[in-house]
Protein backbone atom coordinates (compact mmCIF):
# COMPACT_ATOMS: atom_id res chain seq x y z
CA UNK A 1 0.00 0.00 0.00
CA UNK A 2 1.46 3.56 -0.49
CA UNK A 3 1.94 6.18 1.43
CA UNK A 4 1.83 9.84 1.39
CA UNK A 5 5.06 11.71 3.32
CA UNK A 6 6.86 14.49 3.72
CA UNK A 7 9.87 15.79 5.09
CA UNK A 8 11.10 19.73 6.33
CA UNK A 9 14.41 21.08 7.74
CA UNK A 10 13.96 24.58 10.15
CA UNK A 11 16.56 26.52 12.31
CA UNK A 12 15.74 24.91 16.02
CA UNK A 13 14.69 27.60 18.84
CA UNK A 14 14.73 25.85 21.63
CA UNK A 15 18.26 26.31 22.82
CA UNK A 16 17.51 29.77 22.96
CA UNK A 17 13.58 29.36 24.24
CA UNK A 18 14.02 26.79 27.11
CA UNK A 19 17.25 26.85 29.96
CA UNK A 20 16.92 23.28 29.85
CA UNK A 21 16.85 22.09 26.47
CA UNK A 22 16.71 18.71 26.76
CA UNK A 23 13.01 18.82 29.16
CA UNK A 24 11.76 20.68 26.32
CA UNK A 25 12.85 18.03 23.46
CA UNK A 26 11.48 15.29 25.66
CA UNK A 27 8.33 17.16 26.20
CA UNK A 28 7.93 17.62 22.31
CA UNK A 29 8.67 13.90 21.71
CA UNK A 30 6.26 12.86 24.29
CA UNK A 31 3.23 14.90 22.84
CA UNK A 32 4.25 14.58 19.39
CA UNK A 33 3.97 10.45 20.10
CA UNK A 34 0.82 10.81 21.28
CA UNK A 35 -0.50 12.55 18.52
CA UNK A 36 1.05 10.54 16.00
CA UNK A 37 -0.27 7.28 17.30
CA UNK A 38 -3.88 8.35 17.41
CA UNK A 39 -3.24 10.10 13.99
CA UNK A 40 -2.29 6.97 12.06
CA UNK A 41 1.39 9.31 11.35
CA UNK A 42 4.79 7.50 11.65
CA UNK A 43 7.85 9.09 11.57
CA UNK A 44 11.28 10.82 12.73
CA UNK A 45 12.49 13.93 13.82
CA UNK A 46 16.41 14.94 14.26
CA UNK A 47 17.59 16.99 16.20
CA UNK A 48 21.07 17.97 15.69
CA UNK A 49 23.80 21.65 14.51
CA UNK A 50 20.83 23.65 15.76
CA UNK A 51 18.26 21.93 13.38
CA UNK A 52 15.29 19.97 13.18
CA UNK A 53 14.52 17.69 10.41
CA UNK A 54 11.42 15.63 10.59
CA UNK A 55 9.52 13.06 8.03
CA UNK A 56 6.01 12.59 8.15
CA UNK A 57 4.21 9.63 6.93
CA UNK A 58 0.52 8.06 6.62
CA UNK A 59 -2.98 9.12 4.83
CA UNK A 60 -2.66 12.97 3.06
CA UNK A 61 -5.13 14.59 5.15
CA UNK A 62 -3.99 14.24 8.76
CA UNK A 63 -0.22 14.82 7.78
CA UNK A 64 -0.53 17.75 6.11
CA UNK A 65 -2.92 19.39 8.87
CA UNK A 66 0.18 18.49 11.23
CA UNK A 67 2.25 19.99 9.19
CA UNK A 68 0.22 23.33 9.40
CA UNK A 69 0.50 23.01 13.42
CA UNK A 70 3.97 21.97 13.03
CA UNK A 71 5.56 25.36 10.77
CA UNK A 72 3.43 27.55 13.72
CA UNK A 73 5.19 26.37 15.86
CA UNK A 74 7.37 28.86 17.72
CA UNK A 75 10.66 26.35 18.44
CA UNK A 76 12.03 26.63 15.69
CA UNK A 77 12.31 29.06 12.10
CA UNK A 78 12.83 29.03 8.99
CA UNK A 79 10.77 25.94 7.74
CA UNK A 80 11.75 24.53 4.89
CA UNK A 81 9.23 22.12 3.42
CA UNK A 82 10.89 19.88 0.28
CA UNK A 83 8.13 18.32 -2.19
CA UNK A 84 5.78 15.23 -0.67
CA UNK A 85 5.80 12.34 -2.37
CA UNK A 86 3.51 9.19 -2.51
CA UNK A 87 5.70 6.29 -1.80
CA UNK A 88 5.76 1.96 -1.70
CA UNK A 89 5.86 2.00 2.05
CA UNK A 90 6.72 3.81 5.01
CA UNK A 91 10.75 3.85 6.08
CA UNK A 92 9.76 4.37 9.72
CA UNK A 93 6.45 2.31 10.14
CA UNK A 94 8.02 1.18 13.56
CA UNK A 95 8.02 4.51 15.00
CA UNK A 96 5.04 6.80 16.02
CA UNK A 97 8.49 9.12 16.02
CA UNK A 98 11.94 7.75 16.07
CA UNK A 99 14.14 10.95 17.65
CA UNK A 100 17.88 10.84 16.67
CA UNK A 101 19.61 13.39 19.15
CA UNK A 102 22.67 15.73 19.31
CA UNK A 103 24.82 12.52 20.91
CA UNK A 104 28.53 13.08 20.38
CA UNK A 105 28.58 10.09 17.92
CA UNK A 106 25.66 12.01 16.13
CA UNK A 107 27.52 14.54 15.70
CA UNK A 108 30.42 12.92 14.56
CA UNK A 109 28.29 10.48 11.75
CA UNK A 110 26.32 13.47 10.81
CA UNK A 111 29.07 15.90 10.13
CA UNK A 112 30.95 12.85 7.86
CA UNK A 113 27.41 12.49 6.69
CA UNK A 114 27.09 15.86 5.11
CA UNK A 115 30.82 15.96 3.77
CA UNK A 116 30.82 12.81 2.05
CA UNK A 117 27.21 13.72 0.52
CA UNK A 118 27.82 17.21 -0.30
CA UNK A 119 24.32 17.74 2.31
CA UNK A 120 23.13 21.60 1.54
CA UNK A 121 20.24 22.66 3.54
CA UNK A 122 19.19 24.38 0.04
CA UNK A 123 18.91 21.35 -1.91
CA UNK A 124 18.24 18.47 0.18
CA UNK A 125 15.80 15.82 -0.61
CA UNK A 126 13.71 13.77 1.52
CA UNK A 127 15.90 10.40 0.43
CA UNK A 128 18.80 11.96 1.54
CA UNK A 129 17.22 13.08 4.92
CA UNK A 130 15.81 9.53 5.34
CA UNK A 131 18.84 8.02 4.56
CA UNK A 132 20.73 10.03 7.39
CA UNK A 133 18.31 9.29 9.54
CA UNK A 134 17.75 5.87 8.92
CA UNK A 135 21.75 5.58 9.30
CA UNK A 136 21.39 7.13 13.13
CA UNK A 137 18.86 4.94 14.37
CA UNK A 138 20.91 1.72 13.46
CA UNK A 139 24.03 3.48 15.53
CA UNK A 140 24.16 1.80 19.29
CA UNK A 141 23.20 4.54 21.64
CA UNK A 142 22.08 7.16 19.22
CA UNK A 143 18.54 6.80 18.83
CA UNK A 144 15.96 7.65 21.66
CA UNK A 145 12.88 5.80 19.75
CA UNK A 146 10.01 3.67 20.98
CA UNK A 147 8.16 1.62 18.77
CA UNK A 148 4.30 2.21 17.63
CA UNK A 149 1.54 0.78 19.72
CA UNK A 150 -0.84 -0.60 17.37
Amino acid sequence: MSVFTIAYHSRNLVAQQSPDCAVEIRRLLEQARRRNARLGITGALMFNEGRFVQILEGDEAPVMKLLDDIKRDSRHCDVDVLPARIVPERCFAQWSMAFVGASPQAQSYYRDFSLRERLEWTQTTTDLLATLILDLIMMDGVVVARPTRR
